[in-house]
């Protein structure tokens, strides 16, 4: 599912709701939640999951075809951890959903 299905699925479910709105308050929240973790910060959505940062440590690899050392820095990575209530979602319902 992308961004136009998700906002197309909201606008279904909710009395009033245009798609154009849907899709604006999907890139609000979405927005919100890429802010929050520029900032340092997570984002906890109950019965959903977690958003947070996590520190990838600097490493030293090597070029596959020439083998020279490659320097990769450290960074902070996005990281997602859903909730259990997600988790025991029924397989039959996210088996058709790509």
């Amino acid at each position: 599912m992308n961004r136009r299905l998700l906002a197309r699925q909201m606008a279904a479910q909710v009395d009033g709701l245009t798609v154009e709105l849907a899709a604006a308050a999907l890139e609000a929240m979405l927005d919100s939640i890429s802010q929050c973790l520029a900032q340092g910060g997570s984002v906890r959505l109950s019965r959903f999951g977690t958003f947070s940062l996590r520190h990838r440590p600097a490493r030293q690899t090597y070029h596959p075809r020439t083998k020279a050392p490659i320097y990769i820095p450290a960074a902070n990575v996005p990281h997602f951890v859903p909730s259990p209530e997600l988790g025991r979602a029924p397989k039959s319902e996210s088996a058709g959903s790509v």
